[in-house]
């Protein structure tokens, strides 16, 4: 069956047939009837019409007879000669782009099997050339796998956890101790997208605080400063707190990438809380218990004090005494052993951190920055995204309040400490007003920020001011930072001893592809999603095992398998392959089928649970299926529980073989991966048939290229015009 369903040249090809045995038949009456002689014409034609007239039904029935025979004649012939050629040429086209050795069915008439075993021979040879050329390549690569398998290797034993992106921020590589610190600190199932190759930063961590960083960066760059830093603290949903240290990578006097180094810092964050608890506990007994000691070393530096008073006071020093050594020991005994650290503050340029946050709050608030330059040698310890969001709250508030148009940030330093101002001039406000907008939770970007800049200045350990200068009516908050540390030079150049290690890009059999140095190459896309190149697109190719094949009937989803394709790669190791309790039975024909039994889903997650992993998971990927209009009925029917959509673009596989191979006679996927070369996995698994639809996927878009289909919205418009497109579940 075509793509259309029906075969037109073999309609146009009988329906010529049948016109001419019409057009033969007509013409020998006619000719017979002329050569008859004039006596005979007149009863010939009487005859037969007498016969037309009382036969009528046998002639009717002969005639049709025989354009059966003749119709049957040209089918048997289009389908020996023309569709067996037309199959024959989709087969070839196919087994060309296998990468393993597929044969041709050898059929049809004498010449056509005589082709086949040609191209069969060829294919055979190329097959040959290829394992040789195979061969060489795998000898003139084996020092490029040997440097890979040393960094994978190195990766793999590094105890610190750590991720490359490139200059978009796309993930390009990471080891096993990112991936799990990620999933334990970030274990929020409804929010956190797992970590994988292609998959930016600004889906694992905040985007706002990333881009911070990431701008933060570029301006030092952009100064002359080698080798530039940034740091850091993301805070989950579930309280986890990630101290994160950026680095740049450099090729070629720009930045290539970076590199982030994560360490969970929660626990000694906690620790530290206690501690100061603790500590502030402890002051506060101390003060009680020490004015009683000294009231009683008072009374016995009196002389007037009798022997009765003073065992009295003895024994009320040591009570004294004994309390406050049992509350020593307790604190020492909790906090004593656990790790002290503050909030992590970094270490960044004056200026550095003025343009960076004159951007931002540019970006945030309709106001015009302007910014004094500080001392080239001036650096500050702060948190800079947090006093960022503080100076943009205030400055909104300032904005809101008397429609200012201009603002000014300058940094000073004042007895070893940086002054950093945010001025403007005009109408000055009460100190009640300053006090209100230091204790209210800040307001950024429209959205509410869970702390106060009273907060900020305390994780600063800073002070901050209200003041007037009356000469140049002016108005300014005044922030007392802690100064990092003067220094005349940028910070030297790191030894280029490793500039060799982004070169590797050759995957290992032996060890989890947990890296693509290709993605450095990768440039953002400004046209909508539909007119970029296939090729250049992220996908998710996905696949459902089901209870039955009416989901509009109640039919459940009882596993879900899924796999991404990054780079034109599929990713192996970013996957989901998880059971779901359809909480419903599974008829026993359909366990027949795929395997799955009622009690190996007993025990699992819902599908609404699953499913809301899974949109976290896919993202704005593209989605791939076999036969998808039958599993995005199963994700629709869910949607209304769990509250989310899933509205990315869809390419079908069944579809796109109609369009690429017509003269086929089916289109099923272990077919199809038959005849380009995938080897298939265990069938009827939600996880190996989507490995298998995302290999056959692949085969398929060297030939959709072929056919002037590019495009992700030309793929789209192109599988609307498939008989398949018609099916719905």
């Amino acid at each position: 069956m075509s793509s259309k369903g029906v075969d037109t040249g073999l309609i146009a090809a009988s329906a010529i047939a049948a016109l001419l045995v019409l057009i033969w038949l007509a013409v020998s009456v006619v000719l017979i009837y002329i050569a008859l002689p004039t006596s005979l014409a007149s009863s010939a034609s009487e005859v037969f019409v007498l016969a037309a007239i009382n036969f009528w039904p046998l002639l009717l029935l002969l005639l049709l007879l025989g354009l059966a025979g003749v119709l049957l004649f040209t089918r048997a012939l289009h389908e020996r000669y023309v569709s067996a050629v037309a199959r024959l040429v989709e087969h070839m086209t196919m087994a060309v782009r296998a990468e393993r050795l597929v044969q041709l069915p050898v059929g049809g008439g004498r010449a056509q099997q005589s082709l086949a075993r040609a191209a069969n021979a060829l294919l055979l040879e190329r097959d040959q050339l290829r394992h040789h050329m195979h061969d060489h390549v795998a000898s003139a690569s084996a020092s490029v796998v040997s440097e890979r398998d040393h960094l994978a290797a190195l990766m793999a034993e590094l105890k610190q956890s750590v991720l490359v992106c490139n200059a978009q921020g796309l993930v390009l590589l990471y080891n096993e101790q990112a991936a799990e610190q990620l999933k334990n600190s970030f274990d929020d199932t409804r929010s956190r997208v797992p970590l994988g190759i292609g998959r930016s930063v600004r889906e694992l961590f905040d985007a706002g605080l990333v881009d911070h960083a990431l701008r933060t960066i570029d301006n030092q760059h952009a100064r002359g400063v080698a080798g530039p830093v940034v740091e850091f603290v993301s805070v989950s949903g579930t309280g986890h707190m990630l101290h994160v240290h950026v680095s740049v990578v450099m090729r070629d006097a720009l930045v290539n990438g970076y590199v982030l180094m994560l360490q969970d810092i929660t626990n000694a964050h906690r620790a530290q809380s206690q501690r100061d608890a603790w500590l502030y506990q402890l002051t506060d007994f101390s003060t009680a218990h020490l004015a009683s000691l000294k009231i009683a070393i008072d009374s016995l530096q009196h002389g007037d004090v009798s022997d009765a008073q003073r065992t009295r006071l003895h024994t009320r020093m040591r009570d004294e005494v004994s309390i406050f050594s049992e509350r020593i020991r307790t604190a020492a005994d909790t906090v004593g052993e656990q790790w002290v650290t503050r909030w992590p503050l970094q270490d960044i340029a004056a200026n550095d951190f003025l343009n960076a946050t004159a951007q931002q709050i540019e970006s945030w608030v309709t106001v015009r920055m302007v910014v004094e330059s500080a001392p080239d040698n001036l650096w500050l310890r702060l948190d800079s995204y947090s006093l960022v969001q503080a100076l943009a709250h205030q400055s909104a508030c300032l904005v809101d309040a008397f429609g200012l148009r201009y603002l000014t940030l300058r940094v000073q330093v004042m007895d070893a400490r940086a002054q950093l101002d945010l001025v403007w001039v005009g109408q000055a406000m009460s100190t009640e007003t300053a006090m209100s907008w230091e204790l209210d939770p800040m307001v950024v970007h429209g959205g509410h920020v869970a702390m106060s800049v009273r907060d900020v200045i305390t994780r600063h350990g800073a002070q901050m001011s209200f003041e007037r200068e009356r000469a140049t009516h002016q108005a300014f908050f005044r922030w007392t930072l802690p100064v990092a540390r003067m220094t005349s030079s940028p910070p030297p150049r790191p030894s280029p001893a490793c500039s060799g290690v982004e070169s590797a890009r050759v995957t290992s059999p032996q060890r989890l592809e947990l890296f693509d140095f290709d993605l450095f190459q990768h440039s953002d896309q400004l046209d909508a999603l539909h007119d970029r190149e296939l090729s250049k697109l992220t996908y998710t190719v996905f696949d459902t095992e089901a209870t039955g094949l009416s989901p509009s009937l109640g039919d459940e989803i009882i596993q879900l398998g899924a796999v991404r394709i990054v780079n034109a790669r599929v990713r192996g190791t970013d996957c989901i392959d998880q059971l779901v309790d359809p909480q419903r039975g599974i008829p026993a024909a359909s366990t027949r089928i795929h395997g799955i039994t009622q009690s190996m889903v007993a025990d699992q997650p819902t599908a609404a649970s699953v499913l809301t992993s899974f949109h976290a998971f896919v993202g704005g990927s593209v989605l791939v299926a076999h036969n998808a209009a039958f599993d995005m009925r199963l994700l629709e029917l869910k949607q209304v529980e769990i509250g989310l959509r899933f509205d990315q673009p869809v390419l079908d596989t069944l579809l796109l073989a109609s369009l690429l191979y017509p003269d086929q006679t089916t289109h099923g996927l272990e077919a199809l991966a038959s005849r380009l070369g995938v080897v298939p996995g265990t069938r009827h698994t939600a996880l190996s048939d989507a490995v298998m639809t995302a290999h056959v996927f692949l085969k398929m878009l060297p030939m959709l290229k072929e056919q002037g289909i590019t495009t992700l919205g030309q793929a789209i418009a192109a599988s609307q015009a498939s008989f398949y497109a018609r099916l719905a579940y």
